[in-house]
């Protein structure tokens, strides 16, 4: 336990004692040897301190890396940084493609809708037009065919971007049917 600072004694220097006198019986190397745990002086160099100081079985490992195993580090984080950039490149075509796609289905859709306005059913055989959406240019291709009942059209639509021709983006199949005609009212 420690006392309480009032009642410990004041502390006073004191001069050491010189060599030979007092109560040391060694002299000041050999003091030094002894509380430094170092070699003596003469054979003390810095690689001899650092291997006192490591623990026993650690002795004569350098503790760094060597150029190999720097190199396969690299080597294992450029593999990883490849692979991250594909896979994110990839993310951003397929972002790419799936805008395309969703332009081209609603250039279809809006075919669609302009058939079925018509006031009669529109006749059987191929229609081609170009139209821009969202400021890419797309191609379509209407086939309208005859079905075994004749209220009734299919229409195919078909889109493409005009860059790339033979690549389909958009594929849209429906039917059409003669549209109601109003009925005319009876006045009394």
């Amino acid at each position: 336990m420690k006392r309480p600072i009032a009642q410990r004694p004041p502390l006073s220097p004191t001069p050491l004692p010189q060599a030979g006198e007092g109560s040391f019986s060694f002299a000041p190397s050999q003091l030094r040897e002894r509380f430094c745990r170092c070699r003596p002086a003469k054979h003390r160099g810095h690689r001899d301190v650092i291997k006192r100081q490591l623990p026993q079985g650690e002795r004569g490992v350098n503790r760094g890396f060597t150029l190999v195993e720097i190199l396969v580090a690299l080597t294992i984080v450029a593999v990883a940084l490849a692979a991250g950039l594909r896979a994110l490149n990839q993310s951003a075509d397929n972002a790419n493609q799936l805008k395309l796609r969703t332009l081209a289905l609603w250039v279809a859709e809006n075919r669609l809708a302009e058939a079925q306005l018509l006031p009669e059913l529109p006749p059987a055989g191929t229609v081609q037009g170009q139209v821009s959406q969202a400021g890419i240019a797309f191609a379509w291709q209407q086939t309208i065919s005859v079905t075994p009942n004749p209220a009734f059209r299919k229409i195919d639509i078909r889109v493409v971007e005009t860059q790339a021709p033979h690549y389909e983006l958009a594929r849209l199949n429906s039917f059409l049917g003669i549209p109601p005609q109003p009925e005319a009212k009876e006045t009394r």
